[in-house]
């Protein structure tokens, strides 16, 4: 299994990244592309239905009264649709916010 780490340690990408973000109601954020790279046994596997890939992560963020917030997503790339798909589990909660 291969883990990923977003921005790359002692790399720059993440310093494109304005912090904090202000985003008023009703609006949406810039959009902000990652391309990776996947090649090898464990990618050949996940095409043949034989594994799996997984987008994840969270957010953290202040509402406008100062109350801290956390959204935490996952999504799992299906394949054969060429889409990301939310996974279903049937003990954890994947997809979910405070």
């Amino acid at each position: 299994m291969r883990w990923l780490k977003w921005p790359p340690p002692n790399d720059t990408i993440g310093d494109s990244f304005p912090a904090p973000i202000v985003i008023e109601p009703d609006k949406t954020s810039q959009g902000y592309e990652l391309n990776v790279q996947l090649d090898g046994e464990e990618y050949q596997k996940a095409v043949a239905g034989d594994g799996k890939f997984f987008f994840w992560g969270n957010l953290g963020y202040l509402d406008i009264f100062g109350n801290p917030h956390e959204t935490y997503f996952c999504s799992e790339w299906n394949f054969s649709e060429s889409r990301f798909v939310v996974p279903k589990h049937e003990k954890r909660k994947l997809n979910y916010y405070t």
